[in-house]
This record gives structure tokens, sequence and C-alpha cells, in this order.
């Protein structure tokens, strides 16, 4: 049992350094990304952001046409958020707190 967890540890830390060096500085909080994060990400961030949004919600991968347009969505968006609401979703949590 020692022996498996030994080996169970520098597995779990390869597998996600590998996950953030293949995401770059991508955002994986998907629409609850913050528009200061956003703003502040590189072309390639932007877009892998955007590629990890459409995964958690559809699985599909996404054309370049598509990740373009939610970019540019996105950064409009970011350039007048909603008061109180700075994420590149945009929308109010109708929950109550």
């Amino acid at each position: 049992m020692a022996r498996s967890r030994r080996r169970l540890l520098p597995a779990l830390l390869g597998a996600g350094a590998v996950a953030l060096l293949s995401n770059g500085c991508a955002s994986t909080l998907g629409y609850a990304t913050p528009c200061s994060v956003w703003v502040s990400m590189d072309n390639a961030d932007q877009q892998g952001t955007i590629i990890n949004i459409d995964h958690q919600y559809s699985q599909a991968n996404p054309s370049s046409y598509d990740v373009s347009q939610a970019q540019h969505l996105a950064s409009d968006y970011c350039a007048d958020p909603f008061a109180n609401v700075d994420t590149i979703g945009g929308m109010l949590d109708s929950r109550p707190s």
C-alpha cells in the first residue's frame, strides 16, 4: 500500500504539470474568469480559455472561427463589464446568498 502511494504522488504531480504546460496561462475558471485576468492574457491564452469553456460545457472542439468570435465578445464585454460582475460570463448569480 505504501509503495503504491509513493508512485501515485509523482504521477499526480506530473499530470498536473503537463496540464498546466498544455494550457499555458489559459484560465480554467471558464466563464468565471475575471476581466482583469482576461485583459492581461495574450492571444493564445485567451483562445485557450475559450476552448476550455467550450470543453466544460459541450465537450466539442470549437472551430477557429467560433473561438475568434467568442474571444472578441469576451474582450468587448471586458472593455465595459456590468457593474459588480467583472467576469467574462457577465451573468449575475440568481441564487440567494
